[in-house]
């Protein structure tokens, strides 16, 4: 009786009337049909950021792949720029231009030596 009189004290015999909760969130979490639409929701959202990504990712590839078609293209033409620069660069095509211009090779030849000490300056301040 006495463990009886105890438990009945710790516990009110009237409960307080509590509020029902109301708010726009208690009743969306608590609604099926909102549980419904936001679990769509999530799932739409989730969908469009694969197909977005996906989308960039393929715009990459086209990128990479006319990157790759304008260095091939490049290429080439540098090797033919590069086997004209080969042709220009023969002595005998040098001689016939000089000869068709009036140039003529001199029998003298002239060297430049440099100077015997050069002078460098090491930080501004000996430049001023």
């Amino acid at each position: 009786m006495l463990a009886q009189r105890r438990y009945e004290a710790a516990r009110p015999a009237i409960r307080a009337n509590r509020r029902k909760r109301t708010g726009v969130l208690h009743r969306l979490f608590h609604s099926p049909m909102a549980c419904v639409l936001l679990l769509a929701f999530t799932v739409l959202l989730v969908l469009g950021i694969y197909v977005s990504a996906y989308a960039k990712l393929t715009e990459i590839g086209y990128q990479k792949t006319q990157l790759l078609s304008d260095l091939r293209a490049l290429k080439a033409e540098n090797d033919a720029l590069r086997m004209k620069l080969d042709e220009f660069r023969q002595p005998d095509r040098i001689a016939m231009f000089a000869g068709e211009n009036g140039m003529e090779q001199s029998a003298e030849m002239a060297y430049i030596t440099p100077p015997a000490q050069v002078h460098l300056a090491e930080n501004s301040e000996d430049l001023r």
